[in-house]
């Protein structure tokens, strides 16, 4: 399967009604903890971090592998290739790859343990029971009727998941209410890669609960979404569940924290070199400048995200992100003519402008400032989306209803 079809298919699911439930399994642990973070998170856009996007990806060769659209000898041919997806662009690495490996070594391996399982992979479930907003969409689940049933999750980050997680609880319930199947015990399992520090055993763990503690959940889980029903602003707590609240920019929790850490410590030293600080400040700021960076990077997302909607951000502007340069539709027949079989990597891939560059001093001692002028006609930096900046910066700015008329 081609990589452009794989990015293909990751915009067609992207596009498809339904999107998240403000009261999902996998933001459970924010709003069981903070009822009110729902209504600061409505309507605001989803901010679509690197991180984010890229595990969107990696979740998606991992659904391709397990429904045999792509198969396991053929994953490491992505390796090195550069991927456009959703406005971020990154390369696949090996790392990457063995982590999907990894994901789908695992469930076949359970899937085997199990004569009579069946396998389900990335399907959307709704506990009605609970809630008409109470769905999702499972990575993997394995149900062995009037056995056991086991929820398999996919984990692309690096902070460490519990598979005790009321997420993983929510999922098997989703299972429970969807198929209405018998079994004696629920298998909840995290695969997570990223854990690199850890042996492999240790990036997948297990946690085992019976029918009774599940359907215990349940009962919590319908008190949990009664109060995010009857919540209000007052019902606002913060903890480390706000790490990705949709509403962490306006929240007035966050902002009282931000600026109570702020006034404690930093007033003091604003102006201070590090040099001219006792260990104990330095410390200080080391400790608490996460926190309050954490908390200014969601507000820089959310006037970004704002200025995208055509918002007046004052003294800032939208500009376009431009990428590297790369090679238009006719460099090949000029490249060709000028290097033959010189201008390909071993992989028949076009060597990048600034390589093409560097060969025209190794072939024809060329330099770079007369083989940039040569190929500029061939070379274009593309657009990589928008960000926001002051608007000192020299970059035009960029307004998205006159790019649409």
């Amino acid at each position: 399967m081609l990589l452009d079809d794989i990015v293909k298919e990751i915009a067609e699911d992207c596009s498809k009604p339904g999107g998240h439930s403000s009261i999902g399994g996998s933001k459970a642990e924010e709003w069981f903890n903070c009822p009110a973070s729902t209504i600061l998170g409505k309507n605001q856009p989803e901010a679509k971090k690197p991180a984010a996007i890229e595990g969107t990806f990696y979740h998606k060769l991992g659904e391709l592998l397990l429904t045999q659209k792509i198969f396991i000898s053929h994953l490491y041919s992505y390796e090195d290739e550069v991927v456009e997806s959703q406005g971020h662009t990154f390369k696949i690495t090996e790392m990457m790859l063995d982590g999907v490996e990894l994901y789908y070594n695992t469930v076949i391996k359970h899937v085997g343990e199990k004569p009579f399982a069946v396998l389900t992979v990335e399907e959307r479930f709704c506990i009605k029971s609970v809630s008409d907003k109470a769905f999702g969409t499972s990575d993997a689940v394995i149900n062995e009727p009037f056995v056991s049933l086991e929820v398999i999750d996919l984990k692309t980050g690096r902070r460490k998941v519990s598979p005790e997680s009321k997420q993983l609880k929510y999922y098997a319930l989703g299972v429970l209410e969807k198929y209405d199947t018998d079994f004696d015990t629920v298998k909840l399992t995290i695969v997570q890669p990223q854990e690199s520090q850890e042996p492999v055993d240790y990036r997948v763990k297990t946690f085992v609960l019976t029918r009774k503690e599940l359907l215990e959940f349940k009962e919590e889980l319908k008190v949990a979404i009664k109060r995010v029903e009857n919540a209000t602003k007052d019902d606002l707590c913060m903890g480390e569940w706000c790490t990705f609240c949709k509403g962490k920019a306006i929240c007035p929790l966050q902002h009282k924290n931000a600026m109570t850490v702020a006034q404690n410590g930093f007033d003091e030293m604003a102006i201070a070199e590090p040099k001219g600080l006792s260990i104990d400040k330095l410390m200080w700021c080391e400790n608490n400048s996460e926190q309050i960076k954490d908390y200014l990077d969601s507000v820089h997302s959310y006037l970004t995200e704002q200025a995208k909607l055509g918002v007046d951000v004052p003294y800032h502007k939208l500009v376009m992100k431009v990428g590297n340069r790369t090679w238009t539709v006719e460099a090949d027949d000029f490249l060709v003519g000028k290097f033959g079989e010189k201008m390909y990597k071993t992989t028949k891939k076009v060597l990048s402008p600034a390589q093409i560059e560097k060969l025209y001093k190794d072939e024809f001692g060329i330099p770079k400032k007369d083989a940039t002028k040569e190929i500029e006609k061939y070379c274009f930096k593309p657009e990589r989306g928008t960000v926001l900046v002051k608007d000192s910066d020299k970059r035009e700015a960029f307004n998205l209803l006159d790019k649409l008329l």
